[in-house]
């Protein structure tokens, strides 16, 4: 199919990010590229296309989530009056954001039939919210699955898909200089690192950062033998007055451990660290890729409890666990399990060079060699395109020099 107009819709910070990855993957193809425009923010602006309107409230999630329901559909009102009256894409690519982009999905296909409708990172249907597979099967043409089992799970439901690699493989930046990266934050090189990372939500924050906080004076205790230093990463999205006001009730007990806060600087954070323990999502896979052992907690209100009992599918919560071969291979620790002294727990074999500790690390390692190299953005794109994977290099090629 020839594709002159393509338009992409991603509704929070990281398909934003990952919808830039698209755009520059189209933009490689020089003059055979279609134009693109598209719903994004801070990362697609900076791709130099047109953008149809900028998402400023994106992910949202807890109370703000209900807020935010009025400005989404006026949004997804505006949208589709001007992909229907004045765009007229010949496909729509969807970027993660299951909630609105299904219901975007459902209306394309309504009043512009003959558009394409892909989907990229689709919903986790396989993990909760089942009944979503109904609306992939009717208003999505196509899903480019970012894990490998998700293949086979959807061809198994009757929807095309192909799997294409997960965009971090292809975009996480390298393992940090462990020395530059102590220098630059005044850590010593010689101390292990053990970090948190609580999340980047104030919700999994309020619900995570406390019992985080609380375990480090016991791991340091249990550890025993050798000092280290424990560095929380704060979210730039989120104040520091908001954030600091959680080490309050035990600043005493943090003042006599090697204790910072860094923000702008998780990836090196993650593969500097001896071990980590995390808030539930993407950030485990990131881990994972670094293989650096790993302790993953979730917890929330009771509105969130709720929801997550009973419309949880998957045994396991973690990307690791789901990607390993015989799992559990990393502690879940889920609800009222969420204690000082259950990570002290599952922590301190992770710190010491113990059976778990290599047992984990050589299964990291396996996970990173299964999902492989794959430059994702470049396949969706070339998929769209009917560029065969043999000719793709050739293809880029055709870029038009510019002379003079």
């Amino acid at each position: 199919m020839g594709l002159n107009r393509v338009f992409i819709i991603t509704g929070d910070v990281s398909g934003d990010a990952h919808a830039a990855g698209i755009v520059r993957a189209f933009q490689a193809l020089g003059h055979t590229a279609p134009t693109v425009e598209a719903l994004g923010g801070l990362n697609v602006v900076q791709t130099g296309i047109k953008l149809f309107e900028h998402q400023t409230e994106l992910g949202a999630l807890g109370p703000s989530f209900f807020s935010a329901i009025p400005s989404h559909y006026m949004l997804g009102r505006r949208l589709l009056a001007y992909l229907h009256q004045d765009y007229r894409p010949d496909a729509v690519l969807l970027i993660d954001y299951g909630g609105f982009n299904l219901h975007m999905a459902e209306q394309i296909k309504k009043r512009l039939p003959t558009t394409k409708v892909y989907y990229y990172i689709p919903p986790q249907i396989w993990a909760s919210r089942p009944w979503r597979i109904k609306a992939v099967q009717r208003y999505v043409d196509h899903v480019f699955c970012i894990f490998p089992f998700e293949e086979a799970f959807y061809r198994g439901h009757g929807v095309s898909a192909s799997y294409v690699g997960h965009p971090l493989t292809h975009a996480l930046p390298p393992p940090v200089d462990r020395s530059a990266f102590c220098q630059r934050h005044n850590l010593d090189a010689e101390m292990p690192i053990v970090g948190v990372f609580p999340g980047s939500r104030k919700m999994e924050i309020e619900y995570l950062l406390p019992p985080m906080i609380q375990s480090l004076p016991l791991i340091q205790s249990a550890y025993g033998y050798k000092p280290l230093q424990f560095v929380v990463a704060k979210a730039h999205s989120i104040s520091a007055a908001w954030f600091n006001r959680f080490f309050d009730p035990v600043r005493e007990a943090t003042d006599r451990l090697r204790f910072s806060v860094i923000e702008h600087d998780n990836h090196g954070l993650l593969s500097a660290s001896r071990a980590v323990m995390l808030a539930s999502g993407t950030v485990t896979l990131e881990a994972a890729l670094y293989e650096t052992p790993m302790v993953v907690a979730y917890d929330g209100p009771g509105w969130a409890r709720f929801f997550f009992d009973r419309f949880r599918l998957s045994d396991y919560l973690g990307l690791p666990n789901l990607l390993c071969e015989r799992p559990p291979l990393v502690d879940e620790l889920l609800k009222e399990a969420v204690t000082p002294y259950r990570l002290c727990e599952s922590m301190v074999p992770l710190l010491k060079d113990d059976a778990r500790r290599s047992a984990m690390v050589a299964e990291l390692s396996r996970i990173r060699q299964k999902l492989g190299e794959h430059d994702a953005a470049e396949a969706v794109v070339h998929h769209m395109m009917g560029i065969a994977p043999g000719l793709a290099a050739s293809r880029k090629l055709e870029t038009p020099v510019s002379v003079g």
